[in-house]
């Protein structure tokens, strides 16, 4: 296994419009901007940095070699853990953010709602019941043989329900 120093750090969303993109992330999304330059945003959110690089041709404007960007990029979803959902949600729309999904109770023990950045990206807000309703989970991962069992992320969980 590889020692990883720490988390993920960082996740880098290819975009249409930087100027679009950015005035998603920094006035409807709340996020403060920590860099900024001709080619790109970083956004502080919690633990992680958003970057935000405009595409097409990025690879090919800093000389470097990869494949072309597609909209398959595009097939993931983002998940953020808040403490309260519903004024998460309500904050986001007061900021022009269209939900996908409203707040709804989840197998699994959590609560979710989904929306989308301007340039298809799929962003999940969640809370555990737990933190609003007292409520405790269960929710296993059935090990490898020998290897004892853990909790399963609230997100996860419900996906494999």
């Amino acid at each position: 296994m590889i020692p990883w120093q720490s988390g993920i750090e960082v996740f880098t969303f290819f975009v249409d419009d930087l100027r679009r993109s950015k005035s998603f992330y920094r006035d409807q999304f709340g996020l403060p901007v920590a860099y900024e330059d001709r080619d790109s945003v970083v956004f502080e959110c919690g633990n992680l940095s958003i970057n935000l690089v405009e595409r097409p041709d990025t690879f090919d404007r800093r000389g470097r070699i990869g494949s072309p960007l597609t909209e398959s990029v595009r097939h993931v979803q983002i998940t953020i853990d808040v403490a309260d959902l519903d004024s998460a949600c309500a904050d986001l729309s007061r900021r022009g953010v269209s939900l996908l999904s409203e707040p709804a109770d989840r197998a699994g023990g959590f609560r979710n709602a989904t929306f989308m950045d301007p340039d298809g990206y799929v962003w999940e807000v969640a809370q555990q019941l737990s933190q609003a309703r007292g409520i405790t989970t269960l929710d296993v991962e059935v090990p490898a043989p020998g290897l004892p069992a853990k909790p399963l992320s609230p997100p996860l969980a419900a996906r494999i329900a």
